[in-house]
């Protein structure tokens, strides 16, 4: 996809909230225990062009419509598609001003970071934030984040256990042995190379580091 794709796909996200959250969003579907396509239905749809269009909004439902899930999706898309020239406001909610400025500001620069990466660094840099900036990185922390959640409730996980055993499965068995291949390979014997992509990398595991600090 070339630069020019790009931005046309980036401006439809900025206008139309419910093509980012279908296109770039999945959910986890206890059904097929694991994560799905984020796809709407017509009520989450009409809600979503009822926030688009009121700053208030009442919404009347039955349990278990989706509304939470629909709206926190609805959020993340404008936070991560936000146009500088015509911003949102996103409600953060903290026990002190500053730990929410101090929270927005690592989200900000986090996704600021992850879209310059995206349309503008080489390849090789781009490889490289993937492979060590997330790939590599995701196996461990989902084995942490197990570890704990199965000692303190192992009859009520079961599902989501299995969800997580399969995504290091896939991510430390076979993605990340891929993706650091990708980084050797487009890199090579370049050293000019491996010192950007180094130094990408370095930065983005900060900045992911700040944004877990935060949340």
């Amino acid at each position: 996809m070339d630069r020019a794709e790009q931005l046309k796909i980036f401006a439809r996200c900025l206008g139309d909230p419910t093509y980012a959250i279908e296109t770039f969003l999945k959910t986890f579907d206890l059904t097929q225990k694991g994560m799905v396509p984020f796809k709407l239905y017509y009520k989450q749809k009409e809600i979503i062009k009822s926030y688009e269009k009121n700053n208030r909004n009442l919404v009347t439902k039955p349990r278990q419509a989706g509304v939470s899930t629909t709206t926190a999706a609805y959020i993340a898309v404008k936070t991560a598609f936000g146009d500088p020239d015509n911003p949102h406001k996103v409600l953060i909610l903290a026990n002190k001003q500053t730990l929410a400025q101090e929270f927005l500001k690592k989200v900000k620069d986090f996704l600021q970071f992850t879209f310059d990466i995206s349309f503008n660094a080489p390849l090789h840099v781009k490889a490289a934030v993937f492979t060590f900036g997330r790939e590599d990185l995701i196996p461990n922390m989902f084995m942490k984040i197990l570890d704990k959640i199965y000692a303190d409730a192992p009859d009520k996980v079961s599902i989501f256990k299995y969800y997580i055993e399969r995504h290091i499965e896939v991510d430390g068995d076979h993605h990340s042995h891929l993706a650091l291949d990708m980084v050797s390979r487009l890199c090579g014997d370049d050293a000019s190379k491996w010192e950007e992509a180094t130094s990408a990398s370095v930065k983005a595991l900060a900045l992911r580091i700040g944004l877990w600090d935060a949340i």
